[in-house]
């Protein structure tokens, strides 16, 4: 019996119905193509109580843009039907309000990120986001995510990206930047609470 592909996730939405707290919505914007599938989903800021003279809230943590990448299943197939995804080993790389700016732009990027600069496990686990042109497709890019841990490559993805997906990509991220620094928030008159967030190790 053939494998199925993977439910659809583009553009996906769901609302939170629980009757208790105010409904939270999930959205991700997804590129699957024949050896890697992205995912883009967006970590909202937290914010926290401010300190000064002035009662009100203040950022705590600016917010990111989380790259999900996972490598298609070996025998599964090429064709969309056929095809699956390893999500239990995905990789992800957070990019920041300034680095998705540039991510966007018509040009080559290239971005290194130490998940725990800041303890005593720096410089274990490295990961290196790439964006080069395409070659081969008028337009197109790829965006590239190599992982390693210990020295040793821990994971590698390659996602070809058409020249519709880098415009959707270029619209998102025009709309998205102001929400991960805020700004969206000090122009609405619905405060948000102080939530915690997630850990994210990016």
């Amino acid at each position: 019996m053939p494998a199925t592909v993977d439910p659809p996730r583009q553009f996906s939405a769901k609302a939170d119905s629980s009757a208790s707290g105010p409904k939270r919505v999930y959205a991700d914007f997804s590129v699957y193509k024949g050896k890697a599938a992205m995912q883009l989903k967006i970590v909202s800021p937290t914010f926290e109580l401010s300190q000064g003279s002035s009662p009100g809230l203040v950022v705590g943590r600016q917010g990111v843009v989380l790259l999900e990448f996972a490598n298609a299943q070996q025998g599964t197939g090429t064709s969309p039907g056929q095809r699956r995804y390893d999500w239990e080993r995905k990789q992800n790389f957070a990019l920041s309000a300034v680095e998705l700016a540039g991510l966007v732009e018509p040009h080559e990027q290239k971005y290194t990120h130490d998940p725990n600069i800041t303890s005593s496990s720096k410089g274990n686990t490295m990961k290196n986001l790439t964006f080069n042109p395409n070659p081969q497709v008028q337009g197109g890019w790829f965006l590239s995510l190599q992982v390693q841990e210990g020295g040793q490559e821990a994971g590698r993805f390659a996602v070809p990206i058409s020249q519709g997906e880098m415009a959707c990509l270029r619209v998102l991220a025009h709309s998205v930047i102001p929400h991960l620094l805020g700004f969206d928030r000090v122009m609405s008159t619905n405060v948000p609470n102080a939530p915690q967030g997630d850990g994210f190790l990016f």
